[in-house]
């Protein structure tokens, strides 16, 4: 067996030994299994379309045994264990992307209006790690609403704190140096970043803070996109804000003043304001973009936007806590948190405008597309989601058009209808090859027999 072969093999063993070795159950008495249920059952809906709840407790730490011992068979089979490295610890690197400490799941969704009210709750034995530091440090009340403009179509608050990310980069490399005696991910967090001062580790420490954004359409304006057939979009302002944002403006200015050249840019500074205007070339902008970026020194909040005319919506106007939509869903949701996002009903005409984009002109195609939209989300409606660390676990609300239980089955159906697309021409083209190699066989064999026959013909005469 060659060495590409014995590569092509090592999956497979590998899935099979893990298909005939199933885990054990884990030894849970009966008192500490139901206080588990009673933790994330207490965040979930009862009596809905759909409710689901995996005890996972301990299960990560068998696995890790389990798949430690399966590693350790497949380093003895001849002619594979000189493939895999040795010293692997399965379940240190397990440990590392915080999957010891999670207990249990839970899931749920209820009817509510156009759609549903959907929970999750993840039960976390100790302090979250690894991936799960990922979700932000300590809930603070969402701004979001005071932030945005009421006519945004799009909103979101992130309490971005990548130090979980940093930990795993640096926990996962330990891990490798103990097993292969080298951290191939040294390097990474002290990787600098062109045209900045700054490594990878700084930037991600720079970029702490919350960030906020929005998006507002403006129908008055047309991107010019350089293609006859392409569909009229209106015009895209977005909007991003970090709180934080001094030490990122700094660096911002530093890459743009040393890398663009002098009549690329301009920097003005007006009662406190400074803004750093961008200009890009006419045909880099689709006719619509010139980005701004902007920082307010007494309260070190930066802002860039995709063009001057889009800060406006910072200052004028109503907030998006005066939109109907926004505030009948959001008061029904939790007041703070680590994550916020709301979608508006009008998002679903720009949405449609893509849909209609992709049928490339054909009518019967773009009737199917907007029947699959109104199937999957329904009548236009707002869409709202939040999550929160706490102090046992992590939790998330949604309002949807579509359940989880509705989520689940087109994850199940999508890949079968995706398959049966690609498989069903697949299958006709090679009927058709078929039937044409069958045709020319028999041609091929008519053509020696008429050979044959006249052959015989001359020989007779």
């Amino acid at each position: 067996m060659n060495l590409f072969q014995r590569r092509l093999l090592l999956p497979f063993v590998a899935s099979t030994v893990l298909a005939i070795t199933p885990l054990g159950v884990h030894g849970q008495d009966a008192a500490t299994a139901k206080a588990t249920f009673d933790q994330v059952n207490k965040h979930l809906d009862l009596g809905g379309q759909f409710y689901a709840f995996l005890n996972i407790q301990g299960d990560f730490t068998q696995l890790g045994a389990k798949a430690q011992e399966i590693y350790e068979k497949l380093r003895q089979m001849e002619g594979i264990g000189d493939e895999i490295p040795p010293g692997l610890d399965i379940a240190g690197f397990l440990s590392q992307l915080g999957m010891d400490n999670l207990e249990a799941i839970g899931l749920s969704s209820i009817k509510f209006d156009k759609g549903y009210r959907n929970r999750f709750f993840a039960a976390i034995d100790g302090e979250r790690k690894g991936l799960l530091r990922l979700s932000g440090g300590d809930p603070t009340p969402f701004a979001i609403g005071e932030f945005a403009p009421a006519e945004a179509v799009y909103a979101v608050e992130w309490d971005l704190d990548l130090d979980g990310l940093k930990d795993l980069v640096t926990g996962i490399g330990g891990q490798l140096e103990k097993s292969i005696g080298m951290d191939p991910l040294s390097g990474v967090l002290a990787q600098p970043i062109p045209g900045t001062e700054l490594n990878v580790s700084q930037l991600l420490d720079t970029l702490k803070g919350r960030l906020m954004a929005y998006i507002v359409l403006d129908e008055e304006q047309i991107l010019q996109i350089p293609d006859p057939n392409a569909p009229q979009i209106p015009g895209i302002d977005l909007v991003l804000s970090h709180a934080n944002g001094k030490e990122v403006y700094g660096h911002i200015r530093s890459f743009i003043t040393s890398n663009a050249p002098p009549d690329a840019f301009t920097e003005e500074t007006v009662d406190g304001v400074t803004q750093l205007q961008i200009h890009l070339p006419p045909q880099a902008t689709l006719g619509f973009f010139a980005p701004v970026i902007q920082m307010t020194e007494a309260t070190g909040q930066l802002v860039i936007a995709t063009r001057p005319e889009a800060l406006k919506g910072l200052t004028e106007g109503d907030r998006l806590a005066t939109n109907a939509d926004f505030k009948r869903t959001s008061d029904m949701l939790p007041k703070e948190g680590n994550g916020y996002g709301y979608v508006s009903p009008k998002f679903y005409e720009f949405l449609e405008i893509f849909t209609n984009a992709a049928s490339q002109g054909n009518a019967a195609i773009a009737q199917i597309q907007t029947e699959i939209m109104s199937l999957v989300y329904g009548e236009p409606q707002p869409m709202v989601t939040m999550w929160a660390n706490q102090s046992d676990g992590i939790y998330s609300e949604s309002f949807a058009p579509m359940s989880y239980k509705i989520s689940l089955a087109y994850a199940v159906i999508a890949p079968a209808a995706i398959s049966g697309a690609v498989i069903a021409p697949m299958a006709a083209k090679a009927r058709v090859d078929a039937r044409q190699f069958h045709q020319r066989q028999l041609q091929e064999q008519r053509a020696v027999e008429e050979a044959a026959r006249a052959a015989a013909d001359g020989a007779i005469r």
